[in-house]
């Protein structure tokens, strides 16, 4: 009987022990969390990546739009997302580099190849740049547009791809079983 008091008090101060480690309020009385399992930590590098992001302002647009848009992100981390990169570009006319801090991109269609963004420049290491487009080349159809983007250093060599979809749809069209108005 004493040892099993015993094995009570000792569970019930590991477990404070556990809740004041991770900071758990008292008031919480079970923390979802095993004990007996670790939290890992992001592998990280030395070298740097570039995460070029590619996803349209929304879900989904009608025909009857005349312009949609994307957003672009050029995240730069150390945690293996995206490609390698090096804050180095050249410069026509001059021998020595200059750091990379605006790449070109563009945004085509992959279906037929039609460029709906053209080349444009976005600030390396930005978020949420919005890149608008005439939405009158993209047809209704049921099924998503597969879209891609390039992006490139001033000098050419580094770049960097990504691909997303976006959806056009004939003004009420059934979504998710029921008929959406426009």
């Amino acid at each position: 009987m004493a040892v099993s008091i015993l094995c009570r008090i000792l569970t019930a101060l590991a477990a404070l022990q556990i809740a004041v480690a991770l900071n758990i309020p008292s008031s919480v009385e079970k923390s979802y969390i095993q004990p007996s399992r670790r939290l890992s930590l992001i592998a990280t590098s030395k070298e740097a990546y570039l995460n070029l992001e590619l996803r349209p302002r929304n879900e989904f647009y009608y025909q009857n739009e005349t312009t949609a848009s994307f957003i672009v992100d050029t995240s730069v981390n150390y945690e293996h997302r995206g490609s390698p990169f090096t804050n180095k570009t050249f410069t026509p006319g001059r021998i020595d580099s200059v750091p990379f801090t605006t790449m070109k991109i563009q945004i085509t269609n992959t279906l037929d190849s039609m460029t709906l963004v053209a080349w444009s420049d976005v600030a390396v290491n930005s978020m949420s740049n919005e890149f608008a487009f005439n939405l009158s080349s993209l047809a209704p159809k049921a099924s998503a547009y597969p879209v891609n983007i390039i992006g490139i250093s001033p000098d050419g060599i580094q770049s960097y791809y990504a691909t997303s979809s976006i959806t056009v749809l004939l003004a009420g069209e059934l979504r998710n079983n029921r008929t959406v108005a426009c």
